[in-house]
């Protein structure tokens, strides 16, 4: 029995198979950015543009994490980048991370304090 290995041109998943970003504006001033899928070196721009562009025309902004199935490196530094941007512009920043998948990264990575965390969507709504 030999080992056959993976086809170079097999077809990949596209990034938006990957993630999924949505957007709801309940508010005129309030995003919620409901994140899904895997946050990873491939995905996490396609992430850091829908959070720069909702920070640039909000008060508060609630990223919503609790459906991410994968959250790596990519996605620490694009959090990192979120929260330097909020800070700069005033807007309130707020995570919804009730998920160990999420918070573990964080936790390990020192950078957790430095959010509002959130266990669940209605109490970063309140």
């Amino acid at each position: 029995m030999t080992m056959r290995e993976p086809c170079p041109h097999a077809a990949r998943p596209a990034v938006v198979d990957l993630i999924g970003v949505v957007v709801d504006r309940p508010l005129p001033r309030l995003a919620v950015v409901t994140v899904s899928g895997e946050v990873d070196m491939l995905t996490a721009p396609t992430l850091h543009e829908k959070i720069m562009e909702q920070l640039g025309g909000c008060e508060v902004v609630v990223l919503d994490l609790s459906s991410v199935s994968f959250f790596g490196s990519a996605g620490l530094t694009a959090l990192i980048e979120a929260r330097q941007r909020a800070m700069d512009t005033g807007v309130d920043l707020k995570l919804v991370a009730g998920t160990r998948m999420v918070t573990r990264p964080m936790a390990i990575s020192g950078i957790d304090g430095g959010f509002q965390m959130y266990d669940c969507l209605a109490d970063a709504l309140a």
